[in-house]
C-alpha cells in the first residue's frame, strides 16, 4: 500500500515538470528548454527536493553558519537531528551524494513510521482500522513530503515509536525517541503532551502522578545543548524561534490562521471545505468496517 501511494504522488509531481516554469531563479542549478532542475536532472528525484531541502542539505555538508551582523542566518530555523543523520550516513556509505541519501533516508524513516503507527493502532483497535489509518496519512497530499529530503517522515517515526514504547511500558526508550523528537522539529515537544497523559494512566483508568512521568526529563535536559547552541552561535538561545520574523511568521494557535480576514474568503472557504470532507469521508469509511 506504501508503495503504491509513493508511486501515485510520484507521478502526479512528475507530471507537473511538463507544465511551463517562471523564468529561472538563481536557486535552479541547471535545465533545458523543458526541464528546471535544482538537485539532478532526473525528474523521477529532483522533484523530491524542494524549498527547505536546501537549508538541510546546506547544513549537513557545512554545519550551520555563523552570524551575520547584516542579517538574518535562515538556516538557524531548521533543527539538527535530520542534516546530521544525513552526513553521518554519507559518510558510512564512502562520501555518497547527500542528496540522494536524504532520499534514502526518509523513505526507511517512512517505512519505519509506518510500521509502528499500524502497531500503535493494533492496541486498540482491529487490524482493518489500522490499515485504514495507515491508508489515509499516505493519501493525504501532504504527504508527499514524507519522501522527499525533509524530516518529516523522521519525526514522524519518532512520534508513533515513542507513544508505541510508552503504551508497552518501555519508558526508557519511549524517552530517547521524545528527545531525538526535540532535535528534529521545532514542534517536537509537543510529543511530551500524550505521552505525558499515558504515562499518568492507571489501571483504574484514573489519571495521576506517578514516578513514570521523570522519564520525561530526558526529552527536557535534550532541549539543553539546543538552546545552547544557538547562544553559542548566535547569542541568542531562541534565535530559531526569532528568525521566524525573517518570514514574517509568527507563533500562534492551531487552526487560527483559517479564520484570518487579510485573506480571501475564497482561501479559508476550500480549507474548511476540504477539513470537513476529510472528517466526514474518514467517518463514512470507519463506519463501513469492523467495530
Amino acid at each position: 500500500m506504501a508503495r503504491g501511494t509513493r508511486l501515485w504522488v510520484l507521478g502526479w509531481m512528475v507530471l507537473g515538470t511538463f507544465f511551463t516554469r517562471g523564468p529561472p531563479r538563481v536557486h535552479w542549478a541547471g535545465g533545458d528548454e523543458h526541464f528546471r532542475w535544482m538537485y539532478l536532472p532526473v525528474r523521477a528525484l529532483d522533484v523530491w527536493g524542494r524549498w527547505d531541502t536546501m537549508f538541510y542539505l546546506d547544513i549537513a555538508r557545512d554545519a550551520y553558519p555563523p552570524w551575520r551582523p547584516d542579517g538574518w542566518v535562515y538556516h538557524a530555523a531548521f533543527f539538527p537531528l535530520y542534516p546530521s543523520l544525513v552526513r553521518g550516513l554519507s559518510e558510512l556509505l564512502g562520501g555518497a551524494s547527500l542528496f540522494h541519501v536524504g532520499l534514502l533516508l526518509s523513505q526507511v524513516m517512512l517505512a519505519l513510521a509506518v510500521v509502528y503507527l499500524d502497531k500503535l493502532v493494533r492496541l486498540d483497535r482491529p487490524g482493518a482500522f489500522a490499515e485504514l489509518c495507515v491508508a489515509c496519512l499516505l493519501a493525504y497530499p501532504g504527504s508527499h513530503f514524507f519522501s522527499a529530503v525533509y524530516p518529516e517522515s523522521t519525526a514522524l517515526f519518532l512520534g508513533v515509536f515513542a507513544l508505541y514504547c510508552v503504551r508497552t511500558r518501555r519508558e526508557g526508550v519511549a524517552a530517547l525517541a521524545l528527545a531525538l523528537a526535540v532535535w528534529a522539529r521545532p514542534n517536537g515537544w509537543i510529543l511530551c503532551l500524550p505521552a505525558l497523559l499515558e504515562l499518568c494512566r492507571t489501571g483504574d483508568g484514573r489519571p495521576r502522578l506517578t514516578p513514570r512521568v521523570l522519564w520525561l526529563l530526558v526529552p527536557v535536559v535534550a532541549v539543553l545543548p539546543l538552546l545552547g547552541l544557538h547562544w553559542q552561535l548566535y547569542g541568542d538561545p531562541l534565535y530559531f524561534v526569532h528568525v521566524q520574523a525573517a518570514w514574517k511568521r509568527q507563533l500562534g494557535l492551531p487552526l487560527v490562521a483559517l479564520f484570518r480576514l487579510d485573506r480571501s474568503v475564497g482561501v479559508g472557504l476550500l480549507a474548511v471545505g476540504l477539513g470537513l470532507l476529510a472528517i466526514f469521508s474518514f467517518r463514512w469509511a470507519v463506519g463501513l468496517g469492523p467495530n
